[in-house]
């Protein structure tokens, strides 16, 4: 057990990481616009908001300054339709916010950065000065969360549940998270001996070492706030049928 606990620590503190990609194959990465508005909210409002598609609700949660003029508000960029999901009626392309005289655009990558910053030109003109852009790699992200949660041991039960990756780039993540164990089944494991999982199931041994390396995961979510972020434990014992 002493030698399965020194394989443990050494697979755990050199983890492979997975590589995460839209579905267009494009890298994800987290990209901040911001803008100086030389219009009123409400003349920003309706050059940008075609891009919401369904306008339906779009001004339910708008605020207002005293006079009844808008003052803030937030959208989504959507696209009809899903080249992946076909029974999506529309994707998220990213979020935009008017506030005062500031505009934000959020996406998840640069190829939607250049395309949003286009599109605000086009619609807006002198009317939207690009002021800066701010770039986070997804890597950067799961680093700042992990970051985050290694200064507690204790979990937080107020925000456990409390997603840490923005609604736009969930299901990319949560494929390639899917995408990633799934390799991880026929990798071979330093902590397996250089087996993969499925191989060590097969033995004695290596199904303690697997417990053991399972007991760790389960331990290591009970830190991870983001349920996207967990490994799934059962489906895994499941698989290889411990």
């Amino acid at each position: 057990m002493r030698e399965i606990y020194f394989e443990l620590v050494d697979y755990l503190s050199h983890p492979t990481q997975p590589q995460f990609r839209k579905i267009d194959g494009e890298q994800v990465s987290f990209v901040r616009l911001y803008f100086e508005l030389r219009c009123v909210p409400q003349n920003a409002f309706d050059a940008l908001r075609s891009l919401a598609i369904n306008q339906e609700g779009i001004l339910d949660g708008a605020v207002r300054d005293e006079n009844g003029e808008l003052f803030e508000v937030t959208f989504s960029w959507l696209q009809k339709g899903n080249k992946k999901h076909k029974s999506w009626d529309n994707t998220i392309l990213g979020h935009l916010e008017i506030k005062g005289t500031s505009l934000t655009a959020e996406v998840n990558s640069k190829k939607r950065a250049d395309k949003i910053q286009a599109e605000i030109k086009k619609r807006l003109g002198e009317n939207a000065v690009f002021k800066r852009a701010l770039h986070e790699s997804l890597d950067a992200k799961l680093n700042e969360i992990e970051a985050q949660t290694d200064q507690s041991d204790e979990p937080s039960s107020n925000k456990q549940d409390e997603p840490a990756i923005p609604p736009e780039a969930q299901a990319a993540v949560q494929m390639h998270i899917k995408k990633h164990w799934e390799e991880w089944y026929h990798q071979p494991v330093p902590a397996l001996r250089n087996k993969t999982p499925l191989q060590a199931a097969k033995t004695k041994a290596g199904r303690e070492r697997l417990e053991a390396l399972l007991l760790d995961f389960e331990r290591r979510n009970e830190k991870i706030p983001d349920p996207l972020l967990r490994v799934d434990i059962d489906e895994m014992r499941k698989r290889l049928a411990l």
